[in-house]
């Protein structure tokens, strides 16, 4: 166990150190001192069915350097929320009612085209992406079991990857795609939307 949490370490180290590294040396960059806000959707499973429910999510990301944007999101679903009506040593009902659920988060992205563009300014953004955050429950809400929930914070992370088009000098487009843990299972998740830089 020793060994692998000191290797965990160094592999860290050698990534944070080989990114820096990497943007010394690159030329000057239209991500640095840029403000990025996007605005996009998502599908969650609702429950063990796994029936969908949108999420809609508003991130803000800042560029310190010159392929590097870090940021925090905020976002929101309409779960379920199961009320005990009546309840037995035998049988329990169930009322269904609406669980207004706020997300909240942090997000890292790495770009990778102005390795490859040397150009002041360019309409495609393409980008390695890392979210961490959590879905707070206001309300109790279906966990990991049937019929057993769950009330506060659940974490949720996922590492994947990122295109923006711009349909002119500060309105785009973007989609992102990124496999990790997120709500009653999910592995993976597509988002897409608006994006604004400015």
């Amino acid at each position: 166990m020793k060994n692998k949490s000191q290797l965990k370490k160094a592999v860290f180290f050698l990534v944070v150190s080989s990114l820096f590294i990497l943007n010394a040396y690159a030329q000057d960059s239209y991500i640095k001192n840029r403000w990025n806000i996007k605005a996009g959707y998502a599908r969650y499973n609702k429950d063990f069915r796994q029936e969908k429910v949108g999420n809609y999510r508003i991130e803000v990301n800042y560029g310190i350097l010159n392929h590097i944007e870090i940021g925090a999101y905020i976002g929101y679903s309409k779960f379920d929320y199961y009320r005990v009506i009546t309840a037995d040593s035998i049988h329990t009902a169930y009322s269904v009612e609406d669980n207004n659920t706020p997300f909240y988060g942090a997000s890292f992205n790495f770009h990778i085209l102005p390795f490859l563009i040397k150009k002041d300014d360019f309409r495609f953004d393409l980008y390695v992406t890392g979210k961490f955050g959590g879905i707070y429950f206001t309300k109790p809400a279906p966990y990991q079991y049937m019929f057993k929930f769950k009330e506060g914070s659940i974490y949720e992370y996922g590492i994947g990857g990122g295109l923006s088009y711009y349909l002119g000098k500060h309105l785009g487009v973007f989609a992102e795609y990124c496999y990790g843990k997120y709500y009653i299972g999910d592995r993976n998740k597509l988002r897409y939307g608006l994006t604004m830089k400015f």
